[in-house]
């Protein structure tokens, strides 16, 4: 005999809580509409994506809440809002610059056993950490008490957009991309620059930082420098790798004034630097909407007001920060050219392997048009690549390398 009662209908009715699935498509629809960036630095770490830094949860569900209003339909709860979007995708509201080390971190929140482990590396990384900022700190020194030496910072500021709103209807269109490279002078009165481009004209590899880098040894340099440090992050793709070695090498044999050309990358995760203060600067003296490059350019300009300073009793004048938009036609293709000269990039005179991702040092001498000087220490003991040809007789792009080279052009806002 059957226990079941065939009119027994428990179970027969769905819960009042189960939403239809009419709903949840309405939620994914609407987040879905959102225009999506990469981080900053971290392609390759995560599948994370990141939506507009002005927005957060409550606002999107606001937004979404209004949508349904006005279509005439019942709209889901906040809860089952963050739910989904919590769920059903890897999003965030910011893009992360790294700022947080990884080795200090892990070391911090290690327990007692796992610290010991760690400790060779963390003290070791410690170590690197104060060699790094005592070099540029001594270089710093030596630009203001050396006419003839200049050392400079620069780094590549997070993305920006345009338009850049809190205008609600704003936050479903595309966002244009535009970058900003700071440079920023050690030698007082400490001259800054900034030079932007839009993902119209460029990207944000490895030739465009190159092809700026040579603009401003060009243009900026004075010309009774003979010798400049570059001081940077130990990002690969942009500043640490074989396309802007060629071009540097390629550079300090053109530019008469010059020597020596030095880049040198600060430890990893402590990349601090007078270029990054330009940024806080640019964002903090937008006060207003953005919806064209000009109106960028002219957040830049305003970052920084001209103004007379006084450093041990000498009076000098400040300058605003120095701006260039760059257009695609002005980029440099680093990557045909370190394929034309460097026609060894792996191997030292020893026969040992380069390990571009430590290198913390690399020279380039005028005269020593065949060899890039390297080390992974900041000493002063380097090893030597022979790159095998001769970066002196190659020819840059004619059109590029007029624009490049003409110093009498107007080349700043």
């Amino acid at each position: 005999m059957n226990c079941f009662d065939v009119n027994d209908q428990r179970g027969a009715h769905e819960p009042v809580n189960k939403k239809k699935p009419d709903i949840i498509q309405g939620i994914k629809k609407h987040i879905e509409s959102f225009p999506c960036m990469e981080a900053h630095y971290s392609r390759k770490d995560t599948k994370r994506r990141y939506l507009d830094k002005n927005l957060n949860i409550r606002r999107m569900y606001l937004l979404y809440k209004d949508e349904c209003l006005k279509n005439g339909s019942e709209p889901a709860s906040e809860i089952t809002y963050r739910r989904i979007f919590s769920k059903e995708y890897n999003l965030s509201f910011f893009v992360p610059r790294k700022d947080q080390c990884l080795i200090c971190t892990n070391y911090a929140k290690a327990d007692t056993e796992k610290k010991r482990e760690l400790e060779d590396d963390y003290l070791a990384h410690q170590e690197r950490k104060k060699i790094c900022n005592r070099e540029k700190e001594k270089d710093k020194v030596r630009s203001n008490t050396d006419e003839h030496f200049s050392s400079v910072t620069f780094d590549l500021q997070a993305v920006l957009q345009i338009p850049a709103s809190d205008v609600g209807l704003l936050y479903y269109s595309r966002k244009l991309c535009v970058y900003n490279l700071t440079i920023h002078e050690a030698t007082l009165p400490n001259n800054a620059f900034c030079f932007t481009w839009s993902e119209v004209n460029g990207r944000k590899g490895s030739s465009e930082i190159g092809t700026i880098l040579l603009h401003y040894l060009l243009n900026c340099v004075c010309d009774n420098v003979t010798e400049i440090s570059l001081f940077s992050d130990t990002c690969g793709g942009q500043n640490r790798n074989q396309f802007v070695a060629a071009l540097l090498l390629w550079a300090v044999q053109k530019i008469d004034h010059l020597k020596v050309i030095e880049q040198k990358f600060l430890e990893s995760g402590h990349t601090q630097m007078e270029a990054d203060s330009m940024h806080s600067k640019n964002i903090y003296s937008k006060n207003t909407s953005v919806f064209s490059m000009m109106e960028w350019i002219s957040i830049f300009k305003r970052a920084r007001h001209r103004q007379s300073i006084k450093i041990d009793g000498k009076k000098m004048t400040r300058e605003a920060y120095h701006v260039k938009e760059f257009k695609y036609d002005e980029f440099l293709d680093l990557k045909h050219l370190a394929g034309e000269i460097m026609k060894n990039r792996t191997k030292d005179e020893k026969g040992k392997q380069v390990q571009w991702l430590k290198i913390k040092r690399i020279k380039y001498l005028k005269g020593e048009d065949r060899k890039i000087y390297f080390n992974y220490d900041m000493s002063d003991k380097f090893n030597v690549m022979d790159i095998g040809d001769n970066p002196s007789t190659f020819q840059l792009d004619g059109r590029a390398e007029s624009q490049l080279f003409n110093k009498e052009e107007e080349t700043t806002y």
